[in-house]
């Protein structure tokens, strides 16, 4: 199996990866892994490629578009998740330390003395 094959391989196992509904962080380093694995690969190839090669390196391509998608949509619900944790920690904080903060609006001042 030359290296486009396992390229692909590699491809459709991250693919799967991120489709399954696993704990995140063991799904974070199994594809932390598989990319590593997966440019070790990329830095594998050289020309001249056969058909069979350049007919492989179009659904490389093709699966490579859909792994971007996946990727970007992993990291969205990442973030999505952190910007709601940051929210419930500030809130968490202003409910326990809500004395320490006295606005001074309103505040009136007595010119007359």
């Amino acid at each position: 199996m030359g290296p486009v094959h396992k390229i692909i391989e590699v491809t459709l196992q991250l693919i799967n990866t991120l489709q399954d509904e696993v704990d995140r962080d063991e799904k974070i380093m199994k594809v932390d892994h598989l990319l590593e694995k997966r440019e070790g690969l990329l830095k594998q190839l050289e020309s001249p490629y056969s058909q069979e090669e350049m007919a492989a390196g179009k659904q490389v391509i093709e699966l490579s578009k859909q792994l971007k998608e996946l990727l970007l949509k992993e990291k969205l619900s990442i973030q999505h998740d952190i910007k709601t944790f940051n929210q419930k920690k500030e809130t968490s904080s202003k409910y326990i330390h809500s004395y320490e903060s006295i606005s001074t609006d309103g505040i009136f001042y007595d010119k007359r003395n």
